[in-house]
């Protein structure tokens, strides 16, 4: 089924953002923190919750799986490579996604629950409205079926 037009968009926004998140990071990383391995796990996981936070789930997941490919190749050894001789790195990768995904599923529960918030508080605001219109109607004291 291909994707609607604004399915697409959705997609290429989470997409840049994945990807201009994840660029920023590894930058950050590669020349302000010497490529110091606990350093660059954080600012990617921070880049996770950024973009969980700014455009949602779908990205925050791009993100997810793009800051650990991004992990592999750019700070560990050999780099430029997705090589891993070390199988130590495993367990930190498989904790850096653990750690990713969890984020992205918190993140969005919070945004659905925030959402469902300012519904029931629009609803609450209308029906506030409509007591207040309701109760300044005059209302007349005279029973409609009896004759005065």
């Amino acid at each position: 089924m291909p994707l609607s037009i604004h399915g697409r968009r959705t997609f290429a926004v989470a997409f840049g953002a994945s990807l201009g998140t994840v660029g920023l990071a590894v930058a950050v990383g590669w020349f302000v923190l010497d490529r110091q391995f606990t350093d660059c796990v954080m600012l990617l996981l921070l880049g996770v919750v950024v973009t969980a936070v700014r455009f949602g789930y779908m990205a925050s997941l791009l993100t997810s799986v793009l800051s650990l490919v991004a992990f592999g190749f750019f700070f560990v050894e050999p780099y430029f490579s997705l090589e891993i001789y070390d199988r130590r790195y495993l367990l930190t990768f498989s904790v850096m996604l653990f750690a990713s995904l969890v984020i992205s599923n918190q993140t969005e529960q919070l945004r659905r629950s925030l959402s469902a918030t300012r519904e029931k508080d629009s609803e609450i605001e209308k029906e506030r409205v409509r007591n207040a219109l309701l109760s300044s109607y005059p209302t007349t004291s005279v029973h409609p079926l009896r004759s005065s």
